[in-house]
């Protein structure tokens, strides 16, 4: 996974997440093919990770979060495999890899300090081959119809989690967005915790948003997920012109 975020008995602002959910473990999302091209143009090359950085958002741009506070890592698909064992179910497991871009050419991933909020929340933005979105996004709702629970291994040890409310989002090309909710198991505050993650095709670009809470949901701020959609919109336009 490229991130991390707290788990049960871990209230660390600034960590992002691990996760997976429920099926049956010898089935897997069918890897499909790319849909076909609608026009014979000339392919260009996937963003790269410098690219999609110069592309996230920079201080004073966002006036919800702290000053200083939107750190940027770049990260590259050779980097190598998670610390941890894929969760319980597969179809989970494909969901938390989409999200945190596994299967990317490049990648980055971006910080949210907030002013009003202890809890920090996310961006990755994952860039692939041409059409490799677009098939990478049907096996994501596929696994999002298939992945209801599962348990998981973290910093903070074993977790449980379920993923609830799933549904389409009005960003990009298409989008979903999903709560995943994980016990807290702690003996003064029982909340779950609550995250909510709406992930974006824009193009050949997997732009995934996180923002999380306890006992209630603390959406993504809509503004900046249209304003970092259409960043990558016109970077991406801009290549074939």
């Amino acid at each position: 996974m490229r991130y991390l975020v707290p788990v049960a008995g871990a209230l660390s602002v600034g960590l992002a997440l691990l996760s997976g959910c429920s099926a049956p473990q010898d089935a897997e999302p069918e890897e499909r093919k790319p849909r076909a091209s609608k026009a014979a143009e000339r392919v260009p090359e996937p963003l790269t990770s410098a690219e999609l950085k110069a592309l996230t958002f920079k201080d004073g741009e966002v006036p919800q979060a702290s000053e200083g506070g939107m750190e940027v890592t770049e990260f590259a698909a050779e980097e190598g495999e998670s610390e941890f064992p894929p969760v319980s179910d597969p179809y989970c497991q494909f969901v938390n890899e989409i999200r945190s871009g596994e299967s990317a050419s490049a990648g980055v991933s971006q910080l949210f300090n907030w002013k009003d909020d202890i809890f920090a929340g996310d961006s990755v933005i994952a860039a692939y081959p041409a059409g490799r979105a677009e098939s990478e996004f049907d096996r994501l709702r596929e696994a999002l119809d298939r992945c209801e629970s599962y348990e998981g291994e973290s910093y903070g040890g074993d977790y449980r989690a379920r993923i609830e409310e799933k549904s389409t989002a009005g960003f990009g090309d298409e989008a979903v967005t999903f709560l995943e909710m994980i016990p807290m198991d702690h003996p003064k505050d029982p909340r779950e915790r609550v995250s909510q993650f709406t992930v974006v095709r824009v193009g050949d670009v997997i732009a995934t948003f996180l923002r999380y809470d306890l006992g209630h949901t603390t959406p993504f701020p809509a503004d900046l997920i249209k304003k970092q959609v259409e960043r990558l919109a016109e970077a991406q336009e801009q290549r074939v012109r």
